[in-house]
């Protein structure tokens, strides 16, 4: 492949999904950017620490579905009065694989009409 190098193994879908984030001391309500079927990424206002290597549960959720991810975090950046995180996930079992999925796909597509 020509051009330059791509780290993503799948298109991200722009989606604003509730998601919370299970830390070690507590969980954090934050909103979905866009998702994929390996990543995720969320605004939220306050700042939390993560460590490079830590694997963090997350849970994501609409009205018809919820999965239960575990993630860990690629960047994060100040993004205007909050801050943006990007995460790389998996589902913890089958029953998040399919619920996840539903969520991924059932998002209006980025593509023009």
């Amino acid at each position: 492949m020509l051009g330059r190098h791509a780290y993503r193994s799948s298109d991200r879908i722009e989606a604003e999904e509730s998601v919370i984030v299970h830390g070690n001391k507590s969980d954090y309500k934050a909103q979905t950017v866009n998702i994929s079927d390996s990543g995720l990424a969320l605004y939220i206002t306050d700042p939390f620490y993560i460590e490079d290597n830590q694997q963090v549960s997350l849970t994501v959720s609409t009205k018809r579905y919820k999965a239960s991810l575990v993630g860990s975090i690629v960047y994060v950046r100040q993004d205007g009065k909050g801050w943006r995180y990007a995460f790389s996930v998996k589902p913890k079992d089958n029953q998040s694989e399919r619920q996840y999925l539903q969520i991924v796909h059932d998002q209006p597509h980025s593509l023009p009409e």
